[in-house]
């Protein structure tokens, strides 16, 4: 009996398992190239393996003395893709997920802003903005980190919690860095990496889901073939499939048709289609198609399964210049 491969959702909040220690991811992020990734702290180790997943993840780059405690990693190559969306977990959180909707700079906030937080062991909990601008040593070099205070007692930011999401609402405002040292007077408190740093490794914050955003109404002649573009937003994986239904259908053929989309292809994608209608050749004369109009109906799904919602257009048939 075959198996069946079971992927995992790759998003922040989850726990990373590294030779000396245990951290946190924080969030989705993607290249220029388009190419999708998840942050954790850089003091964490290069070796890391995903809850769920066998296979490290594959290091990419990192940035880690001073201002800068930060790093991302790719998925295993081999294997089906994993989803990688703009939610993170929330361990006991109010919701089990959070969407990431935007990305909220150091210079957006404020001491007193309340702001939020997820830990593999520290898990959800939120605090207080007490200094915008805390100094520490950071690998030997004086490193700018911001401070939270919790709003319950205890500390805000436990071992493991590292290289977590820090957010206030939907938007994402940094990486933790870690708490304070003991007898320092900081022990409870957390120290975050502002978001706009993240822009060092040459990534950004995956802040839209994958959504086909809109096709035009379209009128073309009969029989001959034509691109439709599919405007989208968000970063799948490729290949991508398309389908292609008819849910109103006054002419044959009716049935779905498919087409897989290999290469990246940057917003908006392309397929070739074509008004159909079965026509008597023989005997003469020829009677030209009738102006019909079908509604067409297009899904995407990408190469990690997720499958955008589907949208629908009207497509007017009129005109046979080719019929003889």
């Amino acid at each position: 009996m075959k198996g069946f491969t079971v992927t995992t959702a790759i998003s922040g909040g989850h726990k990373l398992t590294g030779t000396a220690f245990s951290c946190t991811t924080g969030f989705n992020v993607f290249d220029a190239d388009r190419e999708l990734g998840v942050l954790t702290a850089g003091h964490c180790d290069n070796t890391l393996t995903y809850q769920g997943i066998a296979a490290p993840l594959v290091f990419q780059s990192e940035q880690n003395v001073g201002d800068y405690d930060v790093q991302w990693h790719k998925e295993p190559p081999r294997g089906a893709p994993h989803a990688q969306t703009n939610e993170i977990s929330l361990i006991n959180g109010p919701s089990q997920t959070l969407e990431i909707t935007s990305t909220l700079p150091s210079s957006s906030t404020h001491v007193g802003d309340v702001i939020c937080k997820s830990g593999i062991h520290g898990h959800y909990a939120c605090g207080t903005i007490e200094d915008m601008n805390s100094r520490s040593n950071h690998n030997g070099a004086i490193g700018r980190y911001i401070r939270a205070r919790n709003l319950s007692p205890g500390p805000l930011s436990v071992e493991g919690d590292s290289g977590g999401p820090v957010f206030s609402n939907n938007a994402a405002l940094g990486v933790i860095h870690g708490r304070g040292g003991e007898d320092t007077g900081f022990e409870n408190d957390l120290f975050y990496m502002p978001i706009e740093r993240v822009s060092a490794l040459g990534v950004t914050v995956l802040t839209e889901a994958f959504e086909v955003t809109g096709i035009a109404d379209r009128t073309e002649n009969y029989f001959r073939p034509f691109s439709v573009p599919v405007a989208y937003k968000g970063v799948p994986k490729f290949p991508i499939e398309l389908t292609l239904e008819r849910p109103v259908c006054p002419s044959g053929p009716c049935e779905p048709a498919t087409e897989t989309l290999p290469d990246k292809m940057p917003s908006p994608l392309n397929y070739t289609w074509a008004c159909f209608y079965p026509i008597v050749l023989y005997p003469p004369p020829v009677i030209p198609p009738p102006p019909l109009t079908w509604r067409e109906r297009i899904t995407l799904k990408d190469a990690s399964g997720i499958t955008a919602e589907p949208v629908e257009y009207n497509l007017h048939c009129s005109g046979c210049p080719d019929c003889p």
